[in-house]
């Protein structure tokens, strides 16, 4: 499964289209809150990240997932439009908004622990 934290709905789209031929379930967050309700019964193996969001931000979601035993192996891909919150990201875990589809692609491939 792959956790997907963005308020901006619209682009709900670009990563249902970017990341459909992986056949991983996605699993949306609007708002900070909503990412740790999810992270709190479920372990993704992957997540995108905005680190702008509503009611809890982004750098206390990678905090979380950093802090959490059963969760500090998920890879966190911080995406963001801001280029200062690229020191929070592991070497290959940022990604500059606006982001393109195959760069989505590949990130979650390279990423992305697929259970066989």
């Amino acid at each position: 499964m792959i956790l997907i934290v963005e308020d901006d709905s619209a682009l709900w789209s670009l990563y249902r289209h970017s990341l459909k031929e992986l056949n991983t379930p996605l699993v949306f967050a609007r708002t900070g809150q909503d990412a740790l309700d999810i992270l709190a019964t479920e372990i993704p193996d992957l997540i995108f990240l905005d680190m702008r969001l509503p009611l809890v931000n982004g750098q206390a979601i990678l905090d979380y997932v950093q802090t959490v035993p059963h969760l500090a192996q998920v890879p966190v891909v911080i995406t963001t439009s801001s280029k200062e919150y690229a020191a929070y990201a592991a070497p290959g875990l940022f990604l500059l908004k606006p982001i393109l589809p195959r760069t989505l692609l590949a990130t979650a491939r390279q990423h992305l622990r697929l259970k066989t």
